[in-house]
C-alpha cells in the first residue's frame, strides 16, 4: 500500500488540476470533448455498454435506498 503522505499529496494535485481545468473554459472544452469521445468509443463495444448500464443500474439502486443522500459516489 501507499504511504498515506505521498496519497494525500497525489489527491490534492489531482483536486489542483482538476480545478485548474474547470476554470480554463478552452481545457475545459478539451476534456468534455476527449470524455465524449471515449464514451462513444466504449459504447461501440457491446460488453462494455452492458457494464455501463449496469453501473448506472447499481448506482440509481443505491441512490433509492437512501434517498436522503442525494450527491451519488462513484
Amino acid at each position: 500500500m501507499q504511504d498515506p503522505e505521498k496519497r494525500k499529496l497525489k489527491n490534492q494535485r489531482q483536486k489542483w488540476r482538476f480545478r485548474e481545468i474547470m476554470n480554463d473554459p478552452e481545457k475545459r472544452n478539451l476534456r468534455n470533448q476527449r470524455q465524449r469521445e471515449r464514451y462513444r468509443e466504449m459504447m461501440k463495444d457491446p460488453e462494455k455498454r452492458k457494464l455501463v448500464s449496469q453501473r448506472r443500474r447499481e448506482r440509481y439502486n443505491k441512490m433509492m435506498k437512501n434517498p436522503e443522500k442525494k450527491n451519488l459516489e462513484n
